[in-house]
């Protein structure tokens, strides 16, 4: 399994005293596990029977163990129906601090997704595989969040000074980006086929909320199964170079002399 995490933004992804370090053993044997548990919960071309809340905190641990290097903990389990529709339009599912919701102290976080079957809507192929997508992409919030250092007070100099960008205005920032780039990229075919969580979504909110904030060399150290897409989000939002754009569409540009072009005018 490759290793999700490099040293410019440890201190944003670490506990104190904690240094992240990939596992490789116990991969293989909660791969089986999580086998076992899809057979059960999952036959194809037949209507998905939803699992329960214990059953996806029980799967929530197998994902701890296969891409969490074991340590995403104490994590409870809700569905909530009418998210995507209603309470918060176009969410699939959400991850914040357990004691906003309850006094329940044995858990740190909560996720909450939406049971309707949105396949079609998160560009999946069937319900179970929407499902998964999308604990997946709460799951690397909910480790992002406990391990590391997202208060606005925070002294550390480097917090400061890339909060914004590694962390995200939206929670999509650069950190989360590039893990789940890893995850879906590793979980494709392992997990399940055909799996969406909402990669290049989270990168357009981003966008929305903060403007451009990744550079074409950020998005080289991105998993090569996303990096062409999430060049295009880049380069379509390049700021202030709407008139390199406008070149592009006039005289036909390469996407190379573009790029030569971007990098020019922005270091």
């Amino acid at each position: 399994m490759p290793s999700l995490f490099s040293d410019e933004y440890l201190h944003t992804i670490e506990a104190e005293g904690y240094h992240i370090r990939p596992k490789i053993r116990g991969v293989n044997g909660a791969l089986a596990e999580w086998h076992e548990v899809r057979q059960k919960l999952h036959e194809p071309d037949k209507p998905l029977n939803l699992p329960s809340p214990t059953q996806m905190k029980q799967i929530i641990h197998i994902f701890s163990r296969i891409f969490f290097f074991g340590k995403l903990e104490r994590i409870e389990f809700e569905w909530r129906p009418h998210l995507y529709r209603t309470i918060r339009p176009n969410t699939f599912g959400w991850t914040f601090p357990a004691e906003e919701d309850n006094e329940d102290t044995r858990y740190l976080y909560k996720i909450e997704i939406d049971p309707a079957d949105l396949h079609v809507e998160s560009n999946t192929p069937d319900h179970f595989t929407y499902l998964i997508s999308i604990l997946l992409h709460e799951c690397v919030h909910a480790f992002l969040f406990m391990y590391s250092c997202c208060c606005e007070k925070c002294a550390h100099p480097r917090c400061q000074a890339t909060s914004s960008q590694v962390v995200g205005l939206n929670k999509h920032g650069m950190a989360f980006l590039r893990i789940l780039s890893f995850v879906e990229g590793y979980a494709q075919g392992k997990i399940l086929d055909k799996m969406n969580t909402a990669l290049c979504d989270s990168l357009e909110r981003e966008v929305e909320e903060q403007g451009c904030f990744l550079t074409l060399d950020d998005v080289a150290y991105f998993h090569e199964d996303r990096r062409a897409e999430f060049q295009r989000i880049v380069r379509e939002n390049m700021p202030g170079l709407a008139w390199i754009k406008t070149l592009q569409g006039m005289a036909g540009l390469p996407a190379r002399l573009v790029d030569l072009m971007y990098h020019y005018y922005t270091k």
